[in-house]
């Protein structure tokens, strides 16, 4: 089922997603704030996704759809999707009906999916990335950095395809498992640090170093971060972003090892914290819009990337409330929804918040089922942390 988009001169940004993120609903509902429309390419199979479609995005049709001649809107400026799913639009990029614009996104994005491909292009620049082996070379991999050597698919997303082995036959396990589209990494113990930023041609135009405050599941994305503008991680985030090129948003997860921080995951998306970093008072998505060729109506946005507050600390609703929920916390959770709910209705607008006390409202029937332990994570849980649940 296919949603069509009214006509408008705005900008359009895609949204290539077939299970809801977080980060590209967040996203999605912002830019609708600012006067960007947003166009979801993807099924709709299930109550709750015709809900998310409703409320947080202008209009959804489905890949064969877009494929077929959605994708010849001259009005597309950028398409948000993880490195997994671009490679459903690869076709495009051959196809000589393909705007300039999308074919170009498509090219870099494409170019830069496989972790091993842009490790190597990053050493090449001088950025600091911890050593990588192929999969074939196991012994030269453990030779030289030992046990616990970090195993890693060569495209994936959201903490997917990652692997901290602690000894040979785990490394071997995930090898078999996972077949030859892998590598080795060099594990490095230090704290995890985020770097975000919206640039244009590889010059940043805004960015933020954070820090992890806490993370979901063992290698997911950060659930909550603490904006610390560290100067060092800023330093190599503006030296990988200048190697990579492009246009648009960055996020790179860094671990600080011993003689700095080291770029162990580059993502040109959107990521978690983008939105909820606005109430540690950095505003990335006004710069982005920008990037899109337009000027952005009045909004609750400032131009300035940076606003001085009270709190340094980003967390992001509902994933917030859903924690407290899942953990059956119901004190922890109301008072979250209570500072989440005023907040999110002038970020992001009533559709967005709608949709998000929906999926608290699921998770908290999820939790009163029998049987579900405190802390225990919902079957009905996808993407990078939001309730999916596919009900007819």
């Amino acid at each position: 089922m296919s949603r069509v988009p009214r006509p408008g001169a705005g900008p359009t940004v895609v949204f290539l997603q077939d299970q809801p993120w977080q980060s590209m609903l967040q996203l999605s509902a912002a830019l609708r704030r600012h006067g960007v429309r947003t166009l979801r390419v993807g099924d709709v199979r299930s109550r709750d996704e015709r809900l998310m479609t409703r409320w947080v995005f202008d209009a959804t049709i489905t890949l064969h759809d877009f494929l077929d001649a959605g994708f010849l809107d001259p009005r597309i400026a950028d398409l948000q999707c993880s490195e997994v799913d671009v490679a459903l639009l690869a076709p495009l990029v051959a196809d000589l009906r393909t705007p300039p614009v999308l074919a170009a996104t498509l090219s870099h994005r494409l170019a830069h999916r496989d972790k091993l491909v842009v490790s190597t292009l990053l050493r090449a620049a001088g950025v600091p990335v911890p050593d990588t082996w192929p999969a074939d070379d196991l012994g030269a991999a453990l030779a030289v950095s030992g046990l616990p050597v970090v195993v890693k698919r060569r495209v994936g997303a959201g903490g997917s395809g990652v692997l901290v082995a602690r000894d040979e036959d785990e490394v071997r396990a995930a090898l078999g498992r996972w077949g030859p589209d892998v590598f080795l990494e060099r594990y490095e113990a230090g704290p995890t640090h985020q770097y975000g930023a919206v640039h244009v041609g590889g010059e940043v135009v805004a960015d933020v170093a954070s820090r992890s405050a806490s993370v979901r599941g063992t290698h997911g994305p950060a659930a909550r971060v603490v904006v610390d503008q560290d100067r060092r991680v800023l330093e190599v985030g503006r030296c990988a972003t200048g190697a990579l090129g492009g246009t648009g948003l960055v996020n790179l997860d860094l671990q600080m090892g011993p003689h700095g921080p080291l770029v162990v995951d580059v993502n040109l998306r959107a990521w978690d914290s983008l939105v909820p970093l606005r109430g540690a008072g950095v505003d990335l998505v006004a710069p982005y819009v920008e990037t899109l060729g337009t000027a952005h109506r009045r909004s609750p946005y400032r131009r300035s990337p940076y606003r001085r507050t009270r709190s340094r600390y980003a967390g992001s609703f509902p994933a917030d409330v859903q924690g407290a929920v899942l953990a059956h916390r119901p004190l922890a959770a109301l008072g979250r929804a209570t500072v989440g709910v005023p907040r999110y209705l002038v970020w992001l607008g009533p559709g967005y918040v709608a949709h998000a006390l929906w999926l608290v409202a699921l998770e908290w029937r999820g939790a009163r089922r029998p049987g579900r332990r405190s802390g225990e994570v919902s079957p009905e849980t996808g993407g990078d942390g939001l309730a999916c649940a596919r009900r007819r």
